[in-house]
């Protein structure tokens, strides 16, 4: 988790906020040429495999030590991906194989800042358990934001990340990658550099020792958009041009926090947090993690730790507003099966609202798949209260024209009960509502 952000009015409003009745509209005047351009989508399947999301297995006294229902939410959420604090302890480590079997891969956490178990001692338990580590673990991590407990921590974790590398080799891991630590937003006033741009460039190059870039980035109740930019170069700092992943990203809902950080309700929480796993892929973030699977039980309105999650806890557990979106999202999207070759489309989309943005996939069957999303503010988190009339109703319009005729499903993920269908046409006219929307071309 990340220390408290600061948002203000002009960061909201430098963040695209507009008025409401632009909000509504989001039209421009003028319709952009409807000239086709050849498209290559990528695998559908590859959407579902760049997200993953966080747990904390070794938290036994809390909800998560509850193993099996913690891997029967995952396997019906549909992800493929989790990320957990990596323990030698028996428990831990057989739940790590449950998640194999049920097809779902662990990045694992290695040591924390102040922890004195050696890394050869927790790569040592991963070998002797699986015979096969590499189905269980896509990447092992470096330690978990060690900028931001307001001690000294360039050094230890400099010397860990060291450990890590060559605790891996020792073991003969070497197939699986590793990825640095991740830093906590550090906004001024931060422990061995002033902010986390400081702390990254006094952190220096770990490139030698890793094989992937890591970065946390909280968007403190706007868009998933939202510093990505600052935070990707922050990693860029550690690990140059290796590939950067987002280990941690969300939204709180406790309504009731006023320490500095920005809570959003559940339905706003419902739009940005499947829209952010789009954001990161055009973003080109090798794989984003969403923080976190399960919500403390029974949270007061100011628990902003124990309100991250995407399934309330307690006697009983149940999805909060954002968990049916997410599952649809990895459930249509999800295409296993050999490599293919996606098949191109011609297409265009005019009466382009601005922050239109887009991604284009293509299942095996030859079934194409186009999301859509307006990436601008639908709720302002300083004077909590919502930007656009509704979630269900248009923020803006795109007329989408193809090369050839084909049957259209128009799928809002605000509106899971009702979708739009087009058959046989090569052009239709299509709303855009808050967060995302995908249009099955078949």
């Amino acid at each position: 988790m990340q220390n408290h952000p600061q948002v203000t009015r002009r960061t909201l409003l430098g963040a695209g906020a507009v008025a409401l009745g632009a909000a509504a509209t989001g039209i421009r005047p003028t319709e952009a040429s409807a000239a086709l351009v050849r498209v290559k989508p990528r695998r559908a399947d590859a959407l579902v495999g760049s997200f993953g999301v966080a747990v904390h297995l070794n938290h036994r006294q809390s909800p998560y030590g509850r193993h099996a229902d913690v891997v029967d939410w995952l396997t019906h959420l549909g992800v493929r991906n989790v990320r957990t604090r990596l323990s030698p302890s028996s428990d831990v480590l057989d739940a790590l194989a449950a998640l194999s079997r049920s097809g779902i891969r662990t990045q694992g956490v290695c040591g924390a800042l102040g922890d004195d178990q050696p890394m050869s001692e927790i790569l040592s338990a991963v070998r002797r358990r699986y015979q096969d580590p590499a189905r269980v673990f896509a990447a092992f991590e470096g330690i978990n934001e060690p900028n931001n407990d307001g001690v000294p921590w360039v050094d230890e974790t400099r010397a860990k990340t060291q450990a890590l590398h060559d605790a891996r080799a020792a073991h003969g891991l070497t197939g699986i990658p590793i990825v640095a630590p991740a830093l906590a937003r550090v906004n001024s006033g931060g422990v061995e550099g002033d902010d986390t741009w400081q702390q990254a460039g006094n952190l220096g190059d770990l490139s030698g020792l890793v094989d992937i870039g890591n970065m946390h980035v909280y968007s403190r109740g706007l868009p998933p958009s939202s510093d990505l930019v600052r935070f990707r170069d922050s990693a860029r700092r550690v690990t140059g041009s290796h590939p950067i992943m987002c280990t941690e990203g969300g939204y709180f809902t406790a309504m009731g926090y006023t320490g500095g950080a920005y809570p959003v309700p559940e339905k706003v929480a419902a739009v940005y947090g499947p829209q952010a796993i789009l954001q990161h892929w055009v973003f080109g973030t090798r794989r984003f993690f969403r923080y976190e699977l399960l919500d403390e039980p029974y949270p007061s309105s100011t628990d902003r730790e124990g309100t991250f999650g995407m399934i309330r806890t307690g006697d009983t557990w149940s999805p909060k507003a954002d968990f049916a979106p997410t599952r649809y999202l990895l459930r249509t999207f999800s295409d296993r099966g050999p490599r293919f070759a996606p098949r191109p489309i011609d297409m265009a989309l005019t009466y382009r609202p601005r922050g239109l943005k887009q991604a284009v996939f293509a299942r095996r069957d030859g079934t194409h798949l186009l999301a859509l999303w307006v990436d601008r503010p639908i709720y302002d988190p300083v004077a909590r209260k919502m930007l656009v009339r509704s979630l269900t109703a248009p923020m803006a319009t795109v007329k989408l024209t193809l090369g050839s005729r084909r049957n259209l499903r128009v799928q809002h993920l605000t509106t899971l009960g009702t979708s739009e269908t087009y058959r046989n046409t090569r052009s239709a006219r299509i709303d855009l509502t808050p967060g995302v929307t995908i249009v099955k071309i078949s």
